[in-house]
């Protein structure tokens, strides 16, 4: 089930690409569709995925210690708050053919508080591992959780600032279009620190796989192995 999301929410992203040339403005029908695809399969995903990490995380003291039990809990809550606004758009959309947005702006800010907690704590851990073990692979992980943490943070701070012009209710036809805003002072650094993170965080986080497999012996076949690594660098620097 995480694979085929996996899939559709690339199938998603490469429409996104091409959303003002081609898709967006013939078959809408077919992004409604789409749309309700992705988040009936997004909410089922989450209910297997919550399920699978509470049989596997079994409660013992090195567990307690390290207190994922508690993320465990308070990560179930916020994706349970997620899987209701989710739910609720879906059913607005499909009976109404409209969703308010303020529940989306809701959806994007806890979504984006809870994401950016688990890269902090995520970063965190890996310079503790690193300040033990002085591993370069390591090191550059964590780096690239805290670049990520930001890049979500700028996003974020993008996504509601467009979404402040947009109607209270949208409907299809008017659809989130990124209107022009005024851009000052701090919404260019928002820009700038958002593209700067998202690349470098992208390159970091490859690099340090690229190390990793080294590191762990994983026999490099030539040209054609470093073609398959190189392969998502391409894909999203280019593409």
């Amino acid at each position: 089930m995480l694979c085929i999301t996996t899939g559709i929410l690339i199938l998603d992203t490469s429409m996104n690409r091409i959303y003002y040339q081609s898709i967006a403005q013939w078959m809408p029908f077919m992004n409604l569709g789409i749309f309700i695809m992705i988040g009936v399969i997004s909410l089922i995903s989450q209910l297997i995925l919550i399920r699978f990490i509470r049989i596997k995380t079994i409660p013992t003291a090195r567990i307690r210690t390290l207190g994922i039990g508690a993320l465990l809990r308070s990560m179930i809550v916020v994706q349970g708050f997620i899987m209701v606004i989710l739910f609720t758009m879906i059913f607005q959309i499909a009976l109404e053919q409209r969703y308010y947005t303020v529940l989306l702006t809701i959806l994007i800010i806890i979504s984006a508080l809870s994401s950016m907690a688990m890269m902090v704590l995520l970063a965190t851990k890996f310079f503790f591992w690193f300040k033990r073990d002085h591993n370069s692979a390591v090191l550059l992980y964590g780096i690239s959780a805290a670049i990520i943490a930001s890049n979500i943070a700028f996003g974020t701070f993008l996504v509601l600032k467009f979404l402040e012009e947009e109607p209270s209710v949208t409907r299809p036809g008017t659809g989130i279009l990124f209107p022009y805003i005024e851009r000052d002072l701090l919404m260019n650094i928002s820009f700038t620190g958002y593209h700067t993170s998202l690349i470098s965080g992208f390159i970091i986080a490859w690099l340090s796989t690229v190390l990793l497999l080294r590191q762990f012996g994983i026999r490099w076949i030539g040209k054609f192995h470093w073609a398959i690594v190189v392969i998502p660098l391409i894909y999203f620097l280019f593409l």
